[in-house]
């Protein structure tokens, strides 16, 4: 047989179970029943009155349905991929001819950083033109990098040319080392 308080333990556990799974709040007679941010409407406690253009997507936080991301147009629709919300509609936030790339928007012909594609960096002596990373002007293309063939004991005059140890690269010839 069951005492007084535990019969009164068992009904705030049932109680609390029926809110938990109930999403439309628990049963009030009015606001001071809900808690602090919530408000008797019907019979239920739910989100408090939001302002004109916005909406309790999560039952308790206000957001503008026309700039929210994760809540864009409606409750639920969420803006990826370099989308962000623009009055109800997920849209490409960069203009015309600009690539997304996280959360810029460079121009892939010219940005070092993004060439040719995104994230698709030039070395420190590479420039991108025309989406390509290019080598400098007195810098020559040999292999993957870009070298100064006047001076490179790995690619002296030519690409590829080696020096030999006894050797160093001046003008572009292999001169013996003084």
């Amino acid at each position: 047989m069951r005492t007084t308080a535990q019969m009164f333990l068992l009904s705030l556990v049932v109680l609390s179970a029926a809110f938990l799974l109930d999403c439309s709040g628990p049963i009030c007679n009015s606001s001071a029943d809900c808690l602090y941010y919530l408000t008797c409407r019907n019979g239920q406690c739910v989100a408090k009155d939001c302002d004109v253009g916005t909406r309790a997507c999560d039952g308790f936080t206000c957001t503008d349905l026309q700039t929210d991301n994760f809540n864009c147009g409606q409750c639920g629709i969420i803006c990826n991929n370099g989308l962000q919300c623009v009055r109800g509609e997920c849209k490409s936030f960069c203009p015309d001819g600009r690539a997304v790339c996280g959360d810029t928007c460079p121009d892939i012909k010219t940005d070092n950083q993004h060439c040719g594609q995104c994230f698709n960096s030039c070395s420190s002596t590479q420039t991108c033109i025309e989406g390509k990373c290019q080598c400098f002007s007195n810098l020559e293309q040999c292999g993957r990098e870009c070298v100064d063939t006047f001076s490179n004991q790995f690619h002296c005059g030519v690409c590829f040319k080696t020096c030999s140890s006894t050797q160093r690269c001046s003008q572009g010839v292999c001169i013996a080392r003084e």
